[in-house]
């Protein structure tokens, strides 16, 4: 019997660096591209370009909301770093970058 199953691979992460750098101040300059979750029926009232506000519900997700109501539920690859940047006094914008009856893509990045 041929095998080859007795290599192993030798891949570490540091783990420690990775969590470090989530609480440093320069990580809180995020700008990313992501489609909302959770759409709600007001999408249907906002256009490209509109500018939602981002932040943080009573259940701890974060949203996007503007002059039309809830929009849905920001959720990016690196969520947990936009929470924690947001509980730290942080603010954020949406922009909506694409639109469709039940999809909407936003761009969010620091408020200036």
């Amino acid at each position: 019997m041929k095998g080859g199953g007795n290599r192993s691979m030798g891949y570490t992460r540091d783990l420690a660096s990775a969590s470090e750098n989530i609480s440093s101040g320069d990580d809180c300059d995020i700008d990313i591209k992501t489609h909302l979750k959770s759409v709600q029926s007001s999408i249907a009232k906002y256009s490209i370009g509109d500018v939602l506000i981002v932040q943080l519900d009573d259940l701890k997700r974060i949203i996007a909301i503007g002059n039309h109501g809830l929009c849905g539920i920001i959720s990016p690859i690196n969520v947990v770093q936009l929470k924690n940047c947001i509980t730290k006094g942080k603010e954020y914008i949406a922009v909506v970058t694409d639109i469709g009856a039940t999809h909407c893509e936003v761009r969010v990045k620091l408020k200036l």
